[in-house]
């Protein structure tokens, strides 16, 4: 009976539900615990019901009330069912486990449990500990629960410490409250980060070129680049010293891990000139479809190509070539791309919910692909990536933002 109760039907019921055996089932659960089951038999004979509550405090009525003590196996009792009667089993212990929907490696989360007696009698003292996925831990590691009486639930705080990431996204944190030969449980799903991410207070990078071949990143965050090429400055770009690409020319980091981006914006002032696929902002492996890292680019025709959070999107609207711009790209949490010229949108694509993977550590690029190809050509001043998507009305604010 309810093996798997949607976390979103937290209290509910359902009648008349067929089973086989000739068996009609009525069932209600309170905060995604079953609380009273109650099975209809067609005919006499054995009848087995498996539930979770079963392991726990309970009890089983006829359908006069009086209480009997079928067999139990684990979680199966076994009832010796008479044809046209009725049985019901009652909860007598309810754990509701509450965790975060989602969480990063080696984050610390809250974790509540609360203990409840539903029926009429208290629930004795037990022992209630966190089940946890490999190499994280809780603290404290248990907690010992004094008898709780009816209409007076306890709950108990835990802060659990997220292990490392290891690629999966997704976790069961569970909730065991035990004493003696019982035992009852309650879980909870925490959607994972693939990785770290960024600081939500800082800018992942924020390059101003102004002289020499080194780009201080003025993010805080220590990726600095180094200017493959000559290094040469305009005077004519919007702070006095953009740095010209001349085709040889292109920004670089060492190895960085980017993190996990659910959202993120690309900005940057820029001078677009040349021909064919060139590079803006790159992260990723050549070829890959867009689950490792990100590529903001342009494409033979001026128009933006995105290919990150799992997808290769083509952006509408043409970007201006031959003068200064500043252009905004941003990906909001539900994969929605935006591109900004000057302040004003000009197109955009859909993405997926997946964000932007950036687990794997390699060199971020400005004006190259990693390989040291698709060169663009023209001038760039300021850059930046925040860890944010921009609404429109922030995008005209960025370089505040980020410097």
């Amino acid at each position: 009976m309810l093996p798997a109760l949607p976390s979103a039907w937290s209290d509910g019921s359902v009648t008349g539900l067929r089973a086989r055996g000739d068996v009609t089932v009525d069932a209600s659960w309170k905060g995604g615990n079953a609380d009273r089951v109650t099975v209809h038999a067609g005919r006499s004979g054995p009848l087995k019901v498996r539930a979770a509550m079963i392991t726990g405090r309970y009890h089983v009525e006829d359908e006069s009330g009086k209480k009997i003590d079928p067999p139990r196996d684990g979680d199966v009792i076994t009832i010796d069912a008479k044809d046209g009667e009725s049985y019901t089993i009652v909860n007598g212990v309810t754990v509701k486990i509450t965790a975060p929907v989602i969480a990063g490696a080696g984050e610390s989360i809250p974790v509540t449990v609360t203990v409840t007696a539903p029926g009429t009698e208290d629930v004795p003292a037990g022992t209630l500990a966190l089940a946890l996925p490999q190499g994280w831990t809780s603290t404290p590691a248990s907690v010992e629960v004094p008898a709780v009486s009816p209409g007076s639930p306890k709950t108990f705080s835990f802060s659990v410490a997220v292990g490392p990431a290891n690629g999966t996204r997704s976790a069961r944190i569970t909730a065991e409250l035990s004493a003696g030969d019982w035992k009852v449980a309650s879980s909870a799903a925490v959607g994972l980060n693939p990785c770290v991410t960024p600081p939500a207070d800082r800018p992942v990078v924020a390059w101003d070129p102004t002289s020499g071949t080194t780009v201080t990143d003025s993010s805080g965050s220590g990726r600095n680049a180094d200017i493959v090429g000559t290094a040469t400055y305009d005077a004519t770009a919007p702070s006095g010293s953009g740095l010209v690409l001349n085709g040889s020319t292109y920004l670089t980091t060492g190895n960085t891990l980017m993190g996990y981006m659910p959202e993120a914006t690309f900005a940057a002032e820029v001078k677009i000139e040349g021909t064919g696929y060139r590079r803006l902002f790159d992260s990723q492996p050549g070829g890959n479809p867009g689950n490792d890292g990100i590529i903001v680019d342009l494409t033979p025709s001026n128009t933006l190509r995105f290919i990150g959070a799992g997808q290769n999107v083509g952006l509408s609207g043409t970007i201006p070539t031959g003068r200064y711009i500043d252009l905004v790209v941003t990906m909001n949490r539900n994969g929605v791309i935006n591109a900004y010229v000057d302040g004003t949108r000009v197109g955009g694509g859909n993405a997926t919910t997946d964000g932007i993977t950036g687990c794997t550590s390699r060199p971020l690029r400005f004006a190259a692909d990693q390989g040291g190809g698709q060169r663009l050509t023209g001038a760039v001043d300021r850059m930046a990536i925040l860890p944010r998507a921009l609404t429109a009305a922030e995008v005209g604010t960025w370089r505040d933002i980020a410097f």
